[in-house]
């Protein structure tokens, strides 16, 4: 209802007669998330923790706050320290999947794929497809950041037969879902038609979602691959309409996994700047990749930065002359990215700027 302030006080009433119960205090650190109060909100999160360590769900969630401030060694110690925290093989299965998509996002794409590896290997010890599913449709998306496009769609339709066996309630949601992700394929193997064909798919399935978050997540989606596609077909200040007036993302209620992974996904957005770029809007585009790359706790806006954002904007600043903001964003691209695989485009290709920018400096 968005009633927060209320929603606080029956959970404080809650912590006062249950003392030693974890659950009001993750409960509170989690409107204070939505709130936008995010230092309330970590200072909750490690009060559960210590009423409650073994409260491994909270780590992930906090894990999430810190990586959203770009602290992503305090992030990832607490997801090693959740998986320790726990000996319900189900759940050290949710955590490799946590961490396989936090790695992936950190350029350690060859470690991620062992976490996803991992994360299978839980849930088929402990005999649940759900898992295993869910690992195939992280693996997708991993793959076809990579390229790996035939391994993407392969992993992406096993997660799709589970959901049509067993969750029939939500199949038309999952069905569009599987058209965003083919369009997306599609588009990387320059097979425009077959995208449109895609996206015409996921309009017919939005008059039959059930419920009005789906519809608004779908929606979204549709927005994303249509000003991809008009993007990719080559006119700009059409695909510039689209973004600009694109729907907002649904927001989940609460932070939780596995909801905050998917409302991440896919892993790079940056479409308006894209489409600012190729109209010849140089100066919009810096403003739209320094919007991505900071927060604003006052909107709704909880996704993580990608640290691509980083390195795209220091090229625009190295375009402008701007000599001093490019050697930052740089170096703070090179400074997350410090364990990622060798062999990133990226990567390399900021080392080599950021040394040629400090020398001619």
């Amino acid at each position: 209802m968005g009633a927060f302030e209320k929603a606080i006080d029956y959970f404080k009433k809650y912590a006062a007669v249950s003392p030693g119960d974890a659950n009001p205090l993750d409960s509170m650190a989690d409107i204070y998330w939505r709130m936008g109060r995010f230092d309330e909100a970590m200072a909750k999160y490690k009060e559960a923790l210590e009423v409650r360590p073994e409260f491994y769900m909270t780590g992930g969630k906090l894990s999430y706050v810190y990586a959203m401030r770009e602290n992503y060694s305090e992030s990832m110690r607490l997801l090693d320290q959740s998986i320790a925290a726990t000996a319900d093989t189900g759940w050290q299965a949710v955590n490799y999947w946590i961490k396989g998509f936090f790695d992936h996002w950190l350029g350690k794409t060859n470690q991620a794929l062992l976490d996803i590896h991992q994360d299978r290997e839980l849930a088929e010890a402990v005999e649940s497809e759900y898992l295993s599913t869910g690992a195939d449709w992280l693996e997708a998306h991993v793959r076809y950041d990579c390229g790996e496009l035939e391994r993407g769609l392969e992993c992406y339709q096993n997660w799709l037969d589970y959901r049509r066996k067993y969750s029939q309630a939500t199949i038309n949601y999952s069905v569009a879902g599987w058209n965003f992700y083919s369009g997306l394929v599609s588009l990387k193997q320059g097979q425009i038609d077959s995208a449109r064909s895609r996206l015409a798919e996921i309009k017919s399935y939005i008059p039959q979602l059930s419920t009005p978050t789906g519809k608004v997540e779908i929606t979204y989606r549709y927005d994303f691959l249509n000003g991809e596609i008009t993007l990719a077909e080559g006119n700009p200040e059409a695909a510039i309409a689209i973004f600009e007036k694109m729907m907002s993302q649904q927001v989940p209620v609460e932070l939780s996994y596995p909801e905050i992974v998917f409302y991440n996904m896919p892993f790079i957005r940056g479409g308006l700047a894209r489409a600012y770029l190729k109209a010849g809007y140089q100066d919009r585009a810096i403003t739209e990749y320094e919007r991505l790359t900071s927060f604003n706790p006052n909107s709704m806006d909880r996704h993580l930065i990608h640290p691509k954002y980083h390195y795209r904007l220091a090229k625009l600043y190295e375009e402008k002359g701007l000599i001093d903001k490019a050697i930052q964003r740089y170096e703070k691209l090179l400074e997350i990215w410090k364990d990622a695989d060798e062999d990133l485009t990226e990567k390399i290709d900021a080392q080599k700027r950021l040394a040629t920018l400090i020398k001619e400096k």
